[in-house]
């Protein structure tokens, strides 16, 4: 299945939208030393023959920053960057991976590198998101960064009075009192008078139909997501079982909920969720890595439309599978 991409294309009726649009989602990529970056630019060449009018990197762009430190590669995932802001302006936005460093025994530490993400940002058409904003005459885009110890807090810090250790993997008490500090950005796409699309390029979807988060997140048209991998829900099993509920999350908790597919807040945002380039990254026990090979690519093209589909549909969605030479 490394030649497979699976295309899930998202039409989404947006009241009042000032023109249309295509978006196309990339998620976590984990580009490694290992990896071969032929085939993510075969998902590029893909995502450029549907016209995309932006692109949106969804975080885990690399799988740790010890990628960097490797001068072939940096450059390698540079050029690949370079490439995706010559297709369409570009989104990027960080994740945990994208911020921390694996040694060779698999233990992490939090590793920012500004100096490279200032080198990227400088890149044509290619614009850092790290709690930042983009806004031209059609969109406005957030790149919110999960706080690192967002994922871990339940396991490197004591817990927080709000979290709800048997909603999900990760600390919802974390990430309610970051959204809190955020409130003025955030607070700031209430207000729309062009009717341009907001989109939040918000990397774990885990929480986002928690009341507390999806009311900070109420004016965003859409919440674009990544992380769970697709709930490494098998290929023909992902087509036929309904629903967002996964198989593992990347925290390895079993049918982890809100891991696929696209979710109606409570506040009327869409969460799509985009299942990801790779499934089980370099980072991970070596025993399991070989598994990657078994799961199809996934990229996302959205459409957004003024126009009504249907006579009570938000949005509707189809699935194709590309093979890549």
């Amino acid at each position: 299945m490394e030649k497979v991409i699976k295309v899930n294309h998202t039409t989404t009726y947006i009241p009042n939208l000032n023109g249309t649009l295509r978006v196309a989602g990339i998620s976590d990529m984990h580009i490694d030393k290992a990896m071969k970056l032929e085939k993510i630019k075969r998902v590029f060449n893909l995502v450029g023959e549907y016209h995309p009018d932006y692109i949106c990197l969804l975080g885990d762009n690399i799988d740790s920053t010890n990628v960097i430190d490797d001068q072939t590669r940096k450059q390698e995932f540079l050029d690949l960057l370079t490439y995706s802001g010559f297709i369409a302006p570009t989104m990027l936005s960080l994740a945990d991976h994208d911020q921390r460093y694996y040694d060779e025994n698999g233990q992490s530490s939090f590793d920012f590198r500004k100096n490279f993400w200032d080198e990227v940002a400088q890149l044509p058409n290619v614009h850092v998101l790290n709690n930042a904003a983009y806004e031209d005459d059609r969109v406005r885009f957030l790149g919110y960064t999960l706080p690192s110890y967002y994922y871990t807090a339940k396991y490197d810090l004591p817990s927080y009075s709000m979290a709800s250790k048997d909603r999900a993997d990760e600390d919802l008490g974390v990430l309610v009192e970051d959204l809190f500090y955020h409130q003025e950005i955030l607070d700031s796409y209430l207000e729309n008078p062009n009717n341009k699309y907001s989109a939040v390029l918000f990397h774990s979807p885990q929480q986002v139909n928690d009341p507390n988060v999806a009311y900070q997140l109420r004016g965003f048209d859409h919440i674009l997501s990544g992380h769970m991998h697709e709930g490494c829900v098998p290929p023909i099993l992902d087509e036929i079982i309904p629903g967002n509920l996964g198989f593992i999350s990347p925290q390895r908790s079993l049918f982890p909920a809100f891991s696929r597919g696209v979710i109606k807040t409570s506040y009327g945002s869409l969460c799509i969720i985009s299942g990801g380039i790779t499934k089980i990254h370099g980072s991970a026990k070596k025993i399991l890595q070989p598994f990657n090979k078994f799961f199809p690519m996934h990229i996302d093209i959205v459409d957004v439309t003024g126009e009504p589909i249907g006579k009570t549909k938000q949005y509707k969605r189809e699935s194709t599978y590309k093979y890549m030479k």
